[in-house]
């Protein structure tokens, strides 16, 4: 009897052994090529260097477009435990469609937009509930903190941060300065990314208009008390 079970045993260690031999080929040898590159997706992520567009100046320094730093929430779906649980949360959040971010959590690759420049208030009640395969980015957002004034010449800037009129398009390449390329980051076992150390922001230049804020500020005022005296559809 003790025979039988000692050949019973022996076989299953052998049979066991054997499986792990094969296994073990199958990754090193046969698909050592198709793993090496799945580890490389995981574990390493290319994240683009984001420049931050300079300052724009009336005569006397005065500040007339700033960044405001925000941060903006990407999904990695291969990360993700449920999309469905993930999407439903964070509609209820960002305001977004619930049927929107499921299927950009759904979707292959490894970065997919969420939603971008969220309120702080927001981003932080989606960092407390600390969901796995989310993760965020400090991006800049433009701000104009003399609002209105002199925005026929300041202009605009659209969601990536471009010029799309006036000073901020016509000298866009300089505020801009040059797109600042890629950093490689390592992630651990977790998703958590690695080297947080790095500085991966660059700055663009700073302008400095000939325009006065004080004297626009007067100009503009009596341009509008003028067009409501007058009923002018333009000044």
């Amino acid at each position: 009897m003790m025979g039988k079970r000692a050949i019973i045993l022996n076989t299953l260690i052998i049979f066991a052994f054997v499986v792990i031999v094969i296994r073990l080929a199958d990754i090193m040898i046969f698909n050592h090529q198709r793993f090496l590159e799945r580890a490389k997706r995981q574990q390493i992520s290319v994240q683009e260097i984001h420049v931050r567009r300079g300052t724009i100046f009336d005569r006397k320094g005065r500040e007339m477009a700033v960044n405001l730093e925000l941060e903006s929430i990407y999904g990695d779906p291969e990360m993700m435990d449920s999309p469905e649980k993930t999407a439903n949360l964070l509609a209820h959040l960002t305001g977004r469609s619930e049927r929107a971010i499921y299927r950009k959590l759904s979707s292959d690759g490894r970065f997919v937009w969420i939603e971008r420049k969220l309120h702080p208030g927001i981003a932080e009640k989606i960092k407390s509930l600390r969901l796995k395969g989310v993760g965020f980015i400090q991006e800049a957002k433009r701000f104009y903190p003399k609002g209105s004034l002199a925005s026929h010449i300041i202009g605009s800037v659209n969601i990536d941060n471009k010029g799309i009129e006036g000073i901020e398009l016509q000298y866009d390449r300089f505020i801009r300065s040059s797109p600042g390329g890629k950093v490689l980051f390592k992630r651990d076992a977790t998703g958590k990314r690695l080297s947080e150390g790095i500085d991966i922001e660059q700055r663009g230049n700073n302008i400095v208009l000939t325009i006065d804020e004080g004297l626009q500020a007067i100009v503009e005022a009596e341009l509008n008390k003028a067009m409501s005296e007058w009923k002018a559809k333009a000044a």
